[in-house]
Order: C-alpha cells, then structure tokens, then sequence
C-alpha cells in the first residue's frame, strides 16, 4: 500500500472433502498498512475447513491480522479459522496466533454460538451483546481478551493472559485450570459450579469486587492469587466463597501488597482512603491508618486514622500521604474467603 494507506482485509478459503491429506497452508491473511502517518493493516479473513470421511492432514491455516508499519497506525483484528472434522461435535475456532497482537476486535455474531473447541491466542473477541455461548473447551494463549454475557464451557485452560468479562461462567466437571505463565485477569462476571487449580507461574487476578462462588480451590507452589489495584474508592478486591475444600500449597501466595486505596500524589496531598495518610508539606507525610493508627509525618497536622470492625474486617488499607518530594505508598489489598469445606494452608498470605 502507499504511504499511509490501509491494509486490505483478508479473503475467504472455504473447503469441504470427503477425504482430506497433506500438509499444505492456507493463508486469509489481512494486509499491511502503508508506511507513514496512519496507515492500519487490514483485518484478517476466514477459513473453514470440513472433512466429511477420513482427515491425516497437517496443514497450516492462517488468517492473521494485518500489521501497521506507520505512525498513528494501528494493526486489524485477527480473522477467524473454522475446522469441522468427521465424527466431530462441532467446530474448533482459533481466533488469533502467537506472533502477532491484534489492536482491533473480532465480533462472534449470534445468541448461541457453540464450538467444539475456541482458542484465542493474542486476540480481543466480543460476542453479541445478550449472546450465551456453549464451548466444551476454551483455550486462551498468548494476550487474549474475552467478552461475552454467560459462557458455558467444558473445560477452561488459560495458558497465555486472558481478559475476561463475562455475565456468568459456568464450567463443567472439568477445573479452570491456569497453568504456568498463564494469567487470568476476571475483570466483571460471576462464576458457576467452578474449581480453580492454579499451577506453579500461574496467577489468578480478579478485577472487581463481587464475592465469586467456587467448588474448590487449589493453588500449587509457585501460583499465586492476587487483585487489582484500587484508586480512591473500593472497587477490588480478592472475595471467594468456596463450598468445599481450599488448598494453599507450600510455596503458593495470595498476595495484594499495594492494592488497596492508593497513596497521594507528589505534593502537599492526603492519601485515599478512611485513614488515609495526610500531607507533609515539605518534609515528610504520615502514614496510612487501618487496624493501627498511622504514624505521624514531620509537619503533618494528624495521623492516619483507625478504622474497619475488629472481628469481621473487609476494608482495604489506606494510602500514606505526600510531601514535596514524593508520593505516599499504596495499602495494602483486603482478601475475603469463606470456605465450607478444609482450608489446608501452608503458603502465605
């Protein structure tokens, strides 16, 4: 393409054989962008693939997004690759590959979609809005966002960085499963007849407040659960209400170190939160209150407060207060588990 030009989509590869062999490739690939101000590559295209009798093939199949090489460009949304094999119960869907980040979205039309398999690898795929998706096996890889309003799926594994908002997720007998080097970040949704096993390198990141409902919980050496950040008003936190049993292995941490109600800025400002940390003026500010009182800064007024119920807490803690010359730390997370079963805990909190 010229300069500044966006790329052309990709194309359409549609095939049904009675018979399929070989280890060919097929691309839909989107387009380039041109070089130079502004030029978006392309969006990618489909593939659908349908062998109706015997299938010994190895192809490779593509139908990636379309990159942007200029200034202010951005790259297309990944196409989609439809596989429908003899004897199969439906489709596998991979939306996405491991090389490529798309900046666009790819939309999955319909109320009820349903795939044998779905993989979305460094891919954003947005179902209808009201959409109640069946997916006996969902994959994410790579840098994957999801939304959807309910999904139910046979089993989940996340092995890239999923970004998941969905209405409700309701799995089958089989766990959520975050392996190693895989995040899965829940940033809106509730959860239906869920057990999680976090492995070793994986992290379980929930980004919102809502108490989320599991079966049971395991987290093994080395896997972490965890919550977003908050600003200056509770929005996050880690809530679980586990109706069986939770595992904390040695080695595995639930950690929210500088998670709760953020600290102040740079300059003559009070940290957020109800005991939040009060200026400093040039010298030095004064630390965040909970459980305790924070302690005093050099030329601060007051102390960070006291605050939240002994017995029963559930705030998060408050941030520490500024000076001129730096910002006050972030408090600390707040976790809140109720479990019905046994709480094995030996890793650390």
């Amino acid at each position: 393409n010229g300069t500044g030009g966006g790329g052309g989509s990709g194309g359409t590869v549609n095939v049904t054989a009675a018979n399929l062999a070989g280890y060919g490739t097929v691309r839909a690939n989107g387009a380039v962008g041109g070089a130079g101000y502004g030029g978006s590559g392309g969006g990618g295209g489909r593939v659908a693939i349908v062998s109706t009798g015997s299938d010994s093939s190895t192809l490779t199949l593509q139908a990636n997004s379309g990159v942007s090489v200029s200034y202010r460009g951005f790259n297309g949304g990944a196409g989609t690759v439809a596989i429908l094999r003899a004897g199969g119960a439906g489709y596998s869907l991979t939306i996405g590959n491991s090389t490529i980040s798309p900046q666009a979205n790819t939309p999955i039309a319909g109320a009820s979609p349903s795939f044998l398999v779905l993989t979305v690898n460094n891919a954003t795929v947005i179902f209808d809005a009201g959409s109640a998706a069946s997916i006996d096996f969902l994959v994410a890889a790579g840098s994957a966002t999801m939304r959807i309003a309910n999904i139910t799926a046979g089993s989940f594994v996340v092995a890239g960085t999923m970004t998941l908002t969905a209405g409700t997720l309701t799995l089958g007998a089989s766990p959520l499963e975050i392996r190693g080097g895989g995040t899965l970040v829940l940033a809106e949704g509730s959860l239906s007849n869920c057990s999680l096993i976090v492995r070793n390198g994986g992290i379980f990141n929930q980004a919102n407040a809502l108490p989320l409902d599991f079966s049971s919980v395991v987290v093994d050496p080395g896997g972490m659960l965890t919550h977003a950040p908050n600003g200056a008003s509770r929005a996050v936190m880690l809530s679980m209400n586990v109706s069986g049993d939770f595992t904390l292995q040695a080695g595995a941490t639930i950690a929210v170190d500088g998670m709760g109600y953020a600290g102040a800025s740079q300059g003559a400002m009070a940290g957020k939160g109800p005991g939040g940390g009060t200026a400093g003026g040039s010298y030095s500010g004064s630390g965040g209150g909970h459980g305790g009182v924070g302690g005093r800064g050099d030329g601060s007024a007051v102390d960070g407060v006291a605050y939240d119920d002994i017995t029963n807490p559930s705030d998060l803690g408050s941030g520490g207060g500024g000076s001129s010359s730096a910002g006050g730390g972030a408090g600390g997370g707040a976790v809140l588990l109720r479990v019905g079963g046994l709480f094995t805990f030996n890793g650390l909190i």
